[in-house]
């Protein structure tokens, strides 16, 4: 079975990181692919390191006009180019729904797992005008947000 991105005649060139100083050597890394390759945007995987290392990573996609597509609003907040996912506020108030329940006697094996159902589809306008982009109407007008000036 073909993988999506093959789906949409997509070619993925995954970067590790494992540890935040191997970030300076991935972007390195996708600087010089760049120049061998076209690489047209990035995206990043649900990860504490990533979450906390998020300016860095939005900074050096906007400083190299590489577009950047992420899970939470708060990447696009700060200057990323779009997110769509889950918000991390309903993250922890579902959280903290089964942490009432487990306090009052539930037991955790007894809980159904979840997963998001409830999806924030958030667009930074200023992040695409300075990356020379335009978004199409449609994604704006089904934008749950959209940042119309330079929030860095």
């Amino acid at each position: 079975m073909s993988s999506a991105f093959e789906k949409l005649g997509i070619e993925a060139q995954p970067f590790e990181v494992r540890s935040p100083p191997e970030f300076e050597v991935a972007f390195a890394s996708i600087l010089r692919k760049r120049q061998d390759t076209m690489i047209d945007a990035m995206t990043t995987v649900t990860d504490p390191m990533f979450v906390f290392a998020r300016k860095r990573i939005v900074d050096f996609g906007i400083e190299n006009k590489i577009p950047n597509a992420h899970e939470y609003r708060e990447w696009v907040q700060i200057g990323g180019l779009l997110a769509y996912g889950p918000t991390i506020d309903g993250i922890w108030r579902r959280g903290a729904y089964f942490v009432e329940k487990i306090l009052n006697g539930a037991k955790p094996s007894d809980l159904p797992a979840e997963v998001p159902s409830e999806f924030h589809l958030a667009i930074n306008l200023e992040a695409a005008k300075d990356m020379g982009l335009s978004v199409p109407q449609h994604l704006v007008a089904r934008a749950d947000e959209l940042i119309k000036a330079d929030v860095r």
